[in-house]
């Protein structure tokens, strides 16, 4: 089989800067996506509706970007500055969240998404004992600069 190898230009993988609250349903986030490509904005939103999941479900399961069902992202070639997010979960299966992710930059604009986010049981691939201990890590210190 062969090895496709995709470079996404993106100087780190975690995008999100801290979380600034959380609940049951909704987690608002910040993200300095500061010269980034414009599609490091979806991935961002995807990131934080991920992350949302896995603590819903108590870092239980893994958690992926199933699909766009629609975005609108301004006509820009990069992102600029601090975004605000907001990440709501309206619908849910058993394996399945759909999130209306909103991203504000500093300037106002708005970049809007309507993900599924899929979720999977730990395997050989989707080692518990790695990703569980390593996304605990993560939301942690994403939410510890709330005081949390």
């Amino acid at each position: 089989m062969a090895t496709l190898t995709i470079h996404s230009r993106l100087k780190h993988f975690k995008l999100v800067a801290r979380i600034t609250h959380v609940s049951a349903s909704v987690i608002c986030a910040e993200a300095g996506l500061d010269g980034m490509p414009m599609y490091a904005g979806l991935e961002t939103m995807a990131q934080l509706a991920a992350l949302h999941v896995r603590y819903c479900l108590e870092f239980q399961r893994h958690a992926f970007l199933l699909k766009v069902n629609q975005g609108f992202w301004p006509a820009k070639d990069c992102l600029a500055g601090c975004y605000g997010l907001t990440a709501e979960r309206y619908s849910q299966s058993s394996k399945a969240f759909a999130y209306q992710v909103k991203a504000q930059g500093p300037t106002g604009a708005m970049s809007t998404a309507d993900l599924l986010i899929g979720t999977v049981a730990y395997d050989n691939e989707f080692q518990e004992d790695i990703l569980t201990a390593y996304y605990r890590e993560v939301f942690g210190k994403l939410r510890s600069e709330i005081g949390e």
